[in-house]
Order: C-alpha cells, then sequence, then structure tokens
C-alpha cells in the first residue's frame, strides 16, 4: 500500500479537504512516488470536483503557486 493508494481510498474527503483550502505537502522520492502522488491528485480533482484533465492539471500549477501544493522531492 503506498501514498497514492490511500489518496484514492479517501478521495472524497481528499477532494473535500482541498476544496476547503487544504495544503499538501509531497516529500520523498521523485523518480516515482511524487509522479505517482500527483497522478493521484489529479484525478481527484477531476473525477470527485468535477474538473477537466485540463482543469485540474491547472488547479494544482495554482494550488503550487499559492504554496499550498509544496513537493519536497529528489530522484
Amino acid at each position: 500500500m503506498y501514498v497514492q493508494h490511500l489518496l484514492k481510498e479517501d478521495a472524497a474527503d481528499v477532494a473535500k479537504l482541498i476544496a476547503s483550502g487544504a495544503y499538501v505537502f509531497v516529500c520523498g522520492d521523485g523518480a516515482a512516488m511524487a509522479k505517482d502522488v500527483h497522478a493521484a491528485l489529479q484525478m481527484i480533482l477531476r473525477d470527485r470536483m468535477g474538473l477537466s484533465e485540463a482543469e485540474a492539471a491547472a488547479e494544482l500549477a495554482a494550488m503550487t503557486k499559492a504554496g499550498r501544493y509544496v513537493r519536497d522531492i529528489w530522484s
């Protein structure tokens, strides 16, 4: 069980948290884990919040710019 699996398992709660202004911090392996977590977050934004793929990507970019999505990753 990996972080991205847990995010998907709790997708409804994660979507509510993000909609409420939650901050997301991802720390760890950039080669695999960070990419998979990013994809899981994008899927949650798309499937649970009704955004298109492009809108979900834009939302994650906006969250990054606002400091609400921070990635401390290495490869």
